[in-house]
Protein backbone atom coordinates (compact mmCIF):
# COMPACT_ATOMS: atom_id res chain seq x y z
CA UNK A 1 0.00 0.00 0.00
CA UNK A 2 1.09 3.61 -0.36
CA UNK A 3 -0.06 7.17 0.19
CA UNK A 4 0.26 9.95 -2.35
CA UNK A 5 -1.04 13.41 -3.12
CA UNK A 6 -1.08 15.70 -6.14
CA UNK A 7 -1.71 19.44 -5.77
CA UNK A 8 -2.15 21.67 -8.79
CA UNK A 9 -2.90 25.34 -9.44
CA UNK A 10 -2.44 27.51 -12.50
CA UNK A 11 1.30 27.94 -11.85
CA UNK A 12 2.61 24.60 -10.68
CA UNK A 13 2.09 20.98 -9.67
CA UNK A 14 3.39 19.25 -6.55
CA UNK A 15 3.58 15.47 -6.26
CA UNK A 16 4.25 13.77 -2.93
CA UNK A 17 4.61 10.09 -2.10
CA UNK A 18 5.82 7.79 0.64
CA UNK A 19 8.41 5.13 -0.17
CA UNK A 20 6.87 2.05 1.44
CA UNK A 21 6.26 -1.11 -0.55
CA UNK A 22 4.67 -4.27 0.83
CA UNK A 23 5.85 -7.66 -0.41
CA UNK A 24 3.95 -10.53 1.20
CA UNK A 25 3.90 -9.83 4.93
CA UNK A 26 6.89 -7.48 4.90
CA UNK A 27 7.02 -3.75 4.22
CA UNK A 28 10.17 -2.08 2.85
CA UNK A 29 10.75 1.68 2.86
CA UNK A 30 12.84 1.84 -0.29
CA UNK A 31 10.51 2.22 -3.27
CA UNK A 32 10.79 5.05 -5.78
CA UNK A 33 7.36 6.18 -6.97
CA UNK A 34 7.97 9.60 -8.56
CA UNK A 35 9.90 9.88 -11.84
CA UNK A 36 10.68 12.32 -14.64
CA UNK A 37 12.18 12.29 -18.13
CA UNK A 38 15.62 13.32 -19.31
CA UNK A 39 16.19 16.56 -21.19
CA UNK A 40 14.75 18.96 -18.56
CA UNK A 41 11.19 18.03 -19.45
CA UNK A 42 8.44 19.69 -17.41
CA UNK A 43 6.80 16.30 -16.90
CA UNK A 44 6.44 14.04 -13.88
CA UNK A 45 5.22 10.47 -13.38
CA UNK A 46 3.82 9.05 -10.14
CA UNK A 47 2.77 5.43 -9.57
CA UNK A 48 0.71 3.64 -6.92
CA UNK A 49 -0.81 0.17 -6.44
CA UNK A 50 1.00 -2.32 -8.71
CA UNK A 51 4.69 -1.46 -8.90
CA UNK A 52 5.33 -3.08 -12.27
CA UNK A 53 4.00 -2.94 -15.82
CA UNK A 54 1.89 -6.08 -15.48
CA UNK A 55 1.81 -7.43 -19.08
CA UNK A 56 5.49 -8.36 -18.74
CA UNK A 57 6.19 -7.62 -15.04
CA UNK A 58 8.82 -4.93 -15.64
CA UNK A 59 9.41 -2.32 -12.93
CA UNK A 60 7.91 1.09 -13.72
CA UNK A 61 11.22 2.80 -13.05
CA UNK A 62 12.73 0.81 -15.93
CA UNK A 63 9.71 1.31 -18.20
CA UNK A 64 9.76 5.08 -17.71
CA UNK A 65 13.54 5.09 -18.15
CA UNK A 66 13.19 3.31 -21.50
CA UNK A 67 10.51 5.79 -22.55
CA UNK A 68 12.79 8.65 -21.51
CA UNK A 69 15.57 7.24 -23.70
CA UNK A 70 13.17 7.14 -26.64
CA UNK A 71 11.89 10.70 -26.12
CA UNK A 72 15.35 12.12 -25.56
CA UNK A 73 15.32 15.92 -25.63
CA UNK A 74 12.17 16.16 -27.74
CA UNK A 75 9.57 18.39 -26.06
CA UNK A 76 5.98 17.55 -26.97
CA UNK A 77 3.29 20.21 -27.31
CA UNK A 78 0.85 19.01 -24.65
CA UNK A 79 0.68 16.62 -21.71
CA UNK A 80 -1.94 14.72 -23.72
CA UNK A 81 0.73 14.23 -26.41
CA UNK A 82 3.09 12.74 -23.82
CA UNK A 83 0.35 10.35 -22.69
CA UNK A 84 -0.47 9.35 -26.26
CA UNK A 85 3.20 8.76 -27.03
CA UNK A 86 3.64 6.77 -23.79
CA UNK A 87 0.69 4.50 -24.57
CA UNK A 88 2.09 3.92 -28.05
CA UNK A 89 5.48 3.09 -26.53
CA UNK A 90 3.93 0.54 -24.15
CA UNK A 91 2.09 -1.23 -26.95
CA UNK A 92 4.90 -1.20 -29.53
CA UNK A 93 8.22 -1.49 -27.66
CA UNK A 94 9.73 -4.95 -28.31
CA UNK A 95 11.25 -4.84 -24.80
CA UNK A 96 7.76 -4.68 -23.29
CA UNK A 97 6.08 -7.41 -25.30
CA UNK A 98 3.46 -9.17 -23.15
CA UNK A 99 4.53 -12.59 -21.89
CA UNK A 100 3.16 -15.29 -19.57
CA UNK A 101 3.04 -12.73 -16.75
CA UNK A 102 0.01 -11.13 -18.39
CA UNK A 103 -1.88 -14.42 -18.23
CA UNK A 104 -0.73 -15.06 -14.65
CA UNK A 105 -2.11 -11.75 -13.37
CA UNK A 106 -5.43 -12.35 -15.09
CA UNK A 107 -5.62 -15.86 -13.61
CA UNK A 108 -4.99 -14.46 -10.14
CA UNK A 109 -7.74 -11.85 -10.56
CA UNK A 110 -10.19 -14.49 -11.84
CA UNK A 111 -9.48 -16.69 -8.84
CA UNK A 112 -10.04 -13.73 -6.52
CA UNK A 113 -13.37 -13.11 -8.25
CA UNK A 114 -14.50 -16.73 -7.75
CA UNK A 115 -13.42 -16.68 -4.11
CA UNK A 116 -15.23 -13.41 -3.42
CA UNK A 117 -18.50 -14.49 -5.01
CA UNK A 118 -18.62 -18.21 -4.25
CA UNK A 119 -16.87 -18.09 -0.85
CA UNK A 120 -15.56 -21.68 -0.97
CA UNK A 121 -13.30 -21.06 2.03
CA UNK A 122 -16.01 -22.52 4.28
CA UNK A 123 -14.99 -26.04 3.33
CA UNK A 124 -11.28 -25.25 3.69
CA UNK A 125 -11.85 -23.75 7.11
CA UNK A 126 -13.78 -26.82 8.24
CA UNK A 127 -11.03 -29.03 6.82
CA UNK A 128 -8.45 -27.13 8.90
CA UNK A 129 -10.56 -27.34 12.05
CA UNK A 130 -11.23 -31.07 11.53
CA UNK A 131 -7.53 -31.71 10.92
CA UNK A 132 -6.47 -29.75 14.02
CA UNK A 133 -8.96 -31.68 16.16
CA UNK A 134 -8.03 -35.02 14.65
CA UNK A 135 -11.57 -35.79 13.49
CA UNK A 136 -13.10 -36.88 10.23
CA UNK A 137 -16.25 -35.80 8.45
CA UNK A 138 -17.51 -39.36 8.86
CA UNK A 139 -17.86 -38.68 12.58
CA UNK A 140 -20.46 -36.05 11.75
CA UNK A 141 -22.75 -37.69 9.19
CA UNK A 142 -23.75 -35.38 6.34
CA UNK A 143 -21.36 -32.52 7.20
CA UNK A 144 -19.08 -32.99 4.19
CA UNK A 145 -22.03 -33.27 1.83
CA UNK A 146 -23.61 -30.19 3.41
CA UNK A 147 -20.52 -28.05 2.82
CA UNK A 148 -20.08 -29.26 -0.76
CA UNK A 149 -23.78 -28.81 -1.45
CA UNK A 150 -23.62 -25.18 -0.30
CA UNK A 151 -20.80 -24.45 -2.75
CA UNK A 152 -22.73 -26.20 -5.54
CA UNK A 153 -25.80 -24.09 -4.80
CA UNK A 154 -23.76 -20.89 -5.00
CA UNK A 155 -22.24 -22.00 -8.30
CA UNK A 156 -25.69 -22.83 -9.70
CA UNK A 157 -27.16 -19.51 -8.52
CA UNK A 158 -24.36 -17.39 -9.97
CA UNK A 159 -24.36 -19.40 -13.20
CA UNK A 160 -28.11 -18.82 -13.63
CA UNK A 161 -27.58 -15.09 -13.24
CA UNK A 162 -24.78 -15.17 -15.80
CA UNK A 163 -26.90 -17.10 -18.31
CA UNK A 164 -29.65 -14.47 -18.00
CA UNK A 165 -27.15 -11.72 -18.78
CA UNK A 166 -25.59 -13.65 -21.66
CA UNK A 167 -29.04 -14.06 -23.22
CA UNK A 168 -29.52 -10.28 -23.07
CA UNK A 169 -26.39 -9.54 -25.13
CA UNK A 170 -26.94 -8.12 -28.60
CA UNK A 171 -25.03 -9.49 -31.61
CA UNK A 172 -22.17 -7.01 -31.31
CA UNK A 173 -21.73 -7.78 -27.62
CA UNK A 174 -21.87 -11.51 -28.31
CA UNK A 175 -19.09 -11.10 -30.88
CA UNK A 176 -16.94 -9.10 -28.44
CA UNK A 177 -17.44 -11.68 -25.68
CA UNK A 178 -16.52 -14.51 -28.06
CA UNK A 179 -13.40 -12.61 -29.22
CA UNK A 180 -12.16 -12.07 -25.66
CA UNK A 181 -12.96 -15.67 -24.63
CA UNK A 182 -11.11 -17.06 -27.66
CA UNK A 183 -8.06 -14.85 -27.03
CA UNK A 184 -7.85 -15.93 -23.37
CA UNK A 185 -8.96 -19.55 -23.78
CA UNK A 186 -5.84 -21.03 -22.16
CA UNK A 187 -5.86 -18.46 -19.33
CA UNK A 188 -9.51 -19.16 -18.54
CA UNK A 189 -9.05 -22.93 -18.59
CA UNK A 190 -6.00 -22.76 -16.32
CA UNK A 191 -7.71 -20.53 -13.74
CA UNK A 192 -10.85 -22.65 -13.79
CA UNK A 193 -8.93 -25.89 -13.33
CA UNK A 194 -6.99 -24.44 -10.40
CA UNK A 195 -10.16 -23.41 -8.60
CA UNK A 196 -12.08 -26.60 -9.32
CA UNK A 197 -9.23 -28.90 -8.31
CA UNK A 198 -8.67 -27.03 -5.04
CA UNK A 199 -12.33 -27.27 -4.04
CA UNK A 200 -13.16 -30.62 -5.69
CA UNK A 201 -15.80 -29.17 -7.99
CA UNK A 202 -17.64 -31.78 -10.05
CA UNK A 203 -17.17 -31.98 -13.86
CA UNK A 204 -20.74 -30.78 -14.35
CA UNK A 205 -20.13 -27.61 -12.38
CA UNK A 206 -16.66 -27.04 -13.81
CA UNK A 207 -18.45 -26.12 -17.03
CA UNK A 208 -20.50 -23.62 -15.05
CA UNK A 209 -17.55 -22.00 -13.26
CA UNK A 210 -15.81 -21.68 -16.63
CA UNK A 211 -18.86 -19.91 -18.05
CA UNK A 212 -18.93 -17.60 -15.00
CA UNK A 213 -15.33 -16.41 -15.29
CA UNK A 214 -15.54 -16.20 -19.09
CA UNK A 215 -18.48 -13.81 -18.86
CA UNK A 216 -16.81 -11.83 -16.08
CA UNK A 217 -13.59 -11.34 -18.03
CA UNK A 218 -15.32 -10.43 -21.29
CA UNK A 219 -17.86 -8.14 -19.64
CA UNK A 220 -15.12 -6.00 -18.07
CA UNK A 221 -12.57 -6.25 -20.85
CA UNK A 222 -12.38 -2.47 -21.21
CA UNK A 223 -11.25 -2.13 -17.58
CA UNK A 224 -7.49 -2.57 -17.00
CA UNK A 225 -7.01 -6.04 -15.56
CA UNK A 226 -10.78 -6.63 -15.61
CA UNK A 227 -13.23 -5.53 -12.90
CA UNK A 228 -11.57 -5.67 -9.51
CA UNK A 229 -8.30 -6.68 -11.14
CA UNK A 230 -4.79 -5.61 -10.20
CA UNK A 231 -3.66 -2.37 -11.82
CA UNK A 232 -1.25 0.55 -11.51
CA UNK A 233 -2.60 4.04 -10.93
CA UNK A 234 -0.32 6.18 -13.08
CA UNK A 235 -0.24 9.98 -12.96
CA UNK A 236 1.40 11.89 -15.79
CA UNK A 237 1.47 15.61 -15.06
CA UNK A 238 3.16 18.84 -16.04
CA UNK A 239 3.40 21.19 -19.02
CA UNK A 240 3.65 20.60 -22.74
CA UNK A 241 5.82 23.04 -24.67
CA UNK A 242 2.75 25.00 -25.79
CA UNK A 243 0.83 24.88 -22.47
CA UNK A 244 0.97 27.74 -19.97
CA UNK A 245 -1.20 25.99 -17.37
CA UNK A 246 -0.44 22.52 -16.02
CA UNK A 247 -2.42 19.39 -16.82
CA UNK A 248 -2.65 16.15 -14.81
CA UNK A 249 -3.79 12.92 -16.48
CA UNK A 250 -4.66 9.81 -14.47
CA UNK A 251 -4.34 6.39 -16.10
CA UNK A 252 -5.12 2.90 -14.90
CA UNK A 253 -2.71 0.33 -16.35
CA UNK A 254 -3.30 -3.38 -15.90
CA UNK A 255 -2.87 -6.72 -17.58
CA UNK A 256 -4.04 -6.75 -21.20
CA UNK A 257 -7.53 -8.22 -21.38
CA UNK A 258 -8.55 -6.79 -24.74
CA UNK A 259 -5.59 -6.76 -27.16
CA UNK A 260 -7.32 -4.08 -29.22
CA UNK A 261 -7.39 -1.69 -26.24
CA UNK A 262 -4.04 -2.51 -24.67
CA UNK A 263 -3.04 -2.14 -21.03
CA UNK A 264 -4.28 1.43 -20.40
CA UNK A 265 -7.72 2.90 -19.94
CA UNK A 266 -8.85 6.16 -21.58
CA UNK A 267 -7.69 8.15 -18.57
CA UNK A 268 -9.05 11.22 -16.78
CA UNK A 269 -7.70 14.67 -17.62
CA UNK A 270 -7.62 17.29 -14.85
CA UNK A 271 -7.09 20.86 -16.07
CA UNK A 272 -7.21 24.41 -14.73
CA UNK A 273 -10.44 26.13 -15.73
CA UNK A 274 -10.51 29.71 -16.96
CA UNK A 275 -13.34 31.56 -15.21
CA UNK A 276 -16.17 32.64 -17.48
CA UNK A 277 -17.83 34.94 -14.91
CA UNK A 278 -17.72 36.02 -11.25
CA UNK A 279 -20.13 33.24 -10.26
CA UNK A 280 -17.47 30.63 -10.98
CA UNK A 281 -16.10 29.75 -7.52
CA UNK A 282 -13.49 27.34 -8.85
CA UNK A 283 -15.14 24.13 -7.66
CA UNK A 284 -14.83 20.86 -9.53
CA UNK A 285 -16.78 20.56 -12.77
CA UNK A 286 -17.13 17.49 -14.96
CA UNK A 287 -17.54 18.38 -18.66
CA UNK A 288 -17.63 14.66 -19.49
CA UNK A 289 -16.55 11.27 -18.10
CA UNK A 290 -12.88 11.81 -18.92
CA UNK A 291 -12.35 15.46 -17.95
CA UNK A 292 -12.39 17.45 -14.70
CA UNK A 293 -11.83 21.19 -14.39
CA UNK A 294 -11.28 23.47 -11.38
CA UNK A 295 -9.33 26.50 -10.19
CA UNK A 296 -7.06 24.14 -8.22
CA UNK A 297 -6.82 20.45 -7.41
CA UNK A 298 -6.11 18.37 -4.28
CA UNK A 299 -6.05 14.71 -5.39
CA UNK A 300 -5.09 11.91 -2.99
CA UNK A 301 -4.20 8.43 -4.23
CA UNK A 302 -4.05 4.89 -2.77
CA UNK A 303 -4.34 4.95 1.04
CA UNK A 304 -5.77 8.35 1.93
CA UNK A 305 -8.38 8.04 4.69
CA UNK A 306 -6.50 10.42 7.00
CA UNK A 307 -5.89 12.98 4.26
CA UNK A 308 -9.55 12.92 3.26
CA UNK A 309 -10.60 13.26 6.89
CA UNK A 310 -8.45 16.38 7.28
CA UNK A 311 -9.61 17.95 4.03
CA UNK A 312 -13.30 17.05 4.38
CA UNK A 313 -13.61 17.56 8.13
CA UNK A 314 -15.42 14.24 8.47
CA UNK A 315 -14.26 10.63 8.19
CA UNK A 316 -15.56 8.49 5.32
CA UNK A 317 -16.16 5.57 7.71
CA UNK A 318 -18.56 7.73 9.72
CA UNK A 319 -20.41 8.75 6.57
CA UNK A 320 -20.70 5.24 5.14
CA UNK A 321 -21.32 3.21 8.29
CA UNK A 322 -23.40 5.62 10.36
CA UNK A 323 -24.87 8.54 8.43
CA UNK A 324 -25.90 6.48 5.40
CA UNK A 325 -26.78 3.15 7.06
CA UNK A 326 -27.49 3.24 10.78
CA UNK A 327 -28.76 6.78 11.36
CA UNK A 328 -31.65 6.71 8.82
CA UNK A 329 -32.85 3.38 10.31
CA UNK A 330 -32.51 4.71 13.86
CA UNK A 331 -34.57 7.83 13.05
CA UNK A 332 -37.24 5.93 11.08
CA UNK A 333 -37.62 3.31 13.85
CA UNK A 334 -37.79 6.05 16.46
CA UNK A 335 -40.52 7.89 14.55
CA UNK A 336 -42.50 4.65 14.19
CA UNK A 337 -42.18 3.88 17.89
CA UNK A 338 -43.21 7.40 18.89
CA UNK A 339 -46.16 7.38 16.48
CA UNK A 340 -47.38 4.07 17.92
CA UNK A 341 -47.21 5.48 21.44
CA UNK A 342 -48.94 8.73 20.46
CA UNK A 343 -51.78 6.98 18.60
CA UNK A 344 -52.47 4.72 21.56
CA UNK A 345 -53.03 7.78 23.76
CA UNK A 346 -55.48 9.58 21.46
CA UNK A 347 -59.13 9.11 22.33
CA UNK A 348 -61.46 8.11 19.53
CA UNK A 349 -58.95 6.07 17.55
CA UNK A 350 -59.77 2.40 17.93
CA UNK A 351 -57.38 -0.54 17.61
CA UNK A 352 -58.54 -1.30 14.07
CA UNK A 353 -57.87 2.26 12.88
CA UNK A 354 -54.55 2.35 14.71
CA UNK A 355 -53.52 -0.88 13.03
CA UNK A 356 -54.39 0.49 9.57
CA UNK A 357 -52.45 3.71 10.21
CA UNK A 358 -49.41 1.80 11.46
CA UNK A 359 -49.51 -0.65 8.56
CA UNK A 360 -49.54 2.23 6.10
CA UNK A 361 -46.66 3.85 7.91
CA UNK A 362 -44.65 0.61 8.06
CA UNK A 363 -45.26 0.00 4.36
CA UNK A 364 -43.66 3.37 3.62
CA UNK A 365 -40.77 2.95 6.10
CA UNK A 366 -38.20 2.16 3.39
CA UNK A 367 -39.20 5.31 1.54
CA UNK A 368 -38.83 7.28 4.78
CA UNK A 369 -35.34 5.83 5.34
CA UNK A 370 -34.31 6.79 1.81
CA UNK A 371 -35.60 10.34 2.28
CA UNK A 372 -33.75 10.67 5.58
CA UNK A 373 -30.59 9.23 4.03
CA UNK A 374 -30.84 11.64 1.08
CA UNK A 375 -31.33 14.62 3.37
CA UNK A 376 -28.37 13.62 5.54
CA UNK A 377 -26.32 13.09 2.39
CA UNK A 378 -27.17 16.59 1.17
CA UNK A 379 -26.05 18.05 4.47
CA UNK A 380 -22.81 16.07 4.56
CA UNK A 381 -21.98 16.95 0.96
CA UNK A 382 -22.68 20.63 1.60
CA UNK A 383 -20.41 20.72 4.65
CA UNK A 384 -17.73 18.62 3.01
CA UNK A 385 -17.86 20.64 -0.20
CA UNK A 386 -17.51 23.96 1.60
CA UNK A 387 -14.58 22.75 3.68
CA UNK A 388 -12.87 21.26 0.63
CA UNK A 389 -13.44 24.54 -1.25
CA UNK A 390 -11.65 26.38 1.57
CA UNK A 391 -8.53 24.26 1.05
CA UNK A 392 -8.87 24.53 -2.73
CA UNK A 393 -9.00 28.33 -2.50
CA UNK A 394 -5.84 28.30 -0.39
CA UNK A 395 -4.14 25.89 -2.80
CA UNK A 396 -5.00 28.19 -5.70
CA UNK A 397 -2.73 30.91 -4.29
CA UNK A 398 0.27 28.79 -3.25
CA UNK A 399 3.73 28.89 -4.77
CA UNK A 400 5.37 25.71 -6.03
CA UNK A 401 7.34 25.38 -2.80
CA UNK A 402 4.24 25.84 -0.64
CA UNK A 403 2.36 23.23 -2.67
CA UNK A 404 5.18 20.76 -2.10
CA UNK A 405 5.32 21.53 1.62
CA UNK A 406 1.57 21.11 2.06
CA UNK A 407 1.51 17.87 0.04
CA UNK A 408 4.46 16.46 1.97
CA UNK A 409 2.86 17.33 5.32
CA UNK A 410 -0.44 15.62 4.46
CA UNK A 411 1.25 12.43 3.26
CA UNK A 412 3.45 12.43 6.38
CA UNK A 413 0.34 12.66 8.59
CA UNK A 414 -1.23 9.73 6.72
CA UNK A 415 1.93 7.70 7.32
CA UNK A 416 2.24 8.61 11.00
CA UNK A 417 -1.38 7.99 11.92
CA UNK A 418 -1.36 4.70 10.00
CA UNK A 419 1.75 3.69 11.93
CA UNK A 420 0.14 4.30 15.31
CA UNK A 421 -3.37 3.08 14.49
CA UNK A 422 -2.86 -0.01 12.32
CA UNK A 423 -1.32 -3.36 13.29
CA UNK A 424 0.59 -3.46 10.01
CA UNK A 425 2.44 -0.44 8.66
CA UNK A 426 1.91 -0.23 4.89
CA UNK A 427 2.60 3.50 4.53
CA UNK A 428 5.85 5.19 5.50
CA UNK A 429 9.52 5.61 4.81
CA UNK A 430 10.93 8.79 3.32
CA UNK A 431 8.30 11.18 1.99
CA UNK A 432 9.45 12.42 -1.43
CA UNK A 433 8.02 15.56 -3.01
CA UNK A 434 8.58 17.13 -6.42
CA UNK A 435 7.43 20.32 -8.12
CA UNK A 436 6.79 20.94 -11.80
CA UNK A 437 6.74 24.46 -13.23
CA UNK A 438 6.91 25.92 -16.69
CA UNK A 439 10.06 27.88 -15.82
CA UNK A 440 12.09 25.28 -13.92
CA UNK A 441 10.67 21.97 -15.10
CA UNK A 442 10.67 18.96 -12.77
CA UNK A 443 12.51 19.35 -9.45
CA UNK A 444 12.80 17.07 -6.42
CA UNK A 445 12.26 19.07 -3.23
CA UNK A 446 15.00 18.47 -0.67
Amino acid sequence: MTSQLALMNKNAIALASDSAVTVGNKTYNSATKIFTLNGNQAIGFMISNAGTYLPCNVAWERVIGLFSDEIGTEHLKTVADYVKRFKKFLSESPKLTPNKENSTYIQSDLLDFLHNFLKPETKSELDDVAYSLGIKYEEFPGLGEYVSDNLNKRIDHLHNQIIERVNELDKKEQYEHHRIAEFHEETLMTANNMFCEEYEVSPERRIKTLAIITYHLANFSSTPGGAGGTFTNLVIAGFGSEEISPVLIELKVGAIVDPELGACDAGVTNFIRIRSDLKDDGRLKYPNKTEVSAAAFIIPYAQHAVIQNILNGIHDDLIQNYFRKNLPKFIADGVTKQLTSTLSEIDGIGPSTQAKIMKGFQDSSESLKRNISNEIGEGVNHFRGNRRAMFRTSTKMMSAGQLAGFAKKLVSMEAEITYYSKPKRTVGGEIVAATITKEHGFQIVE
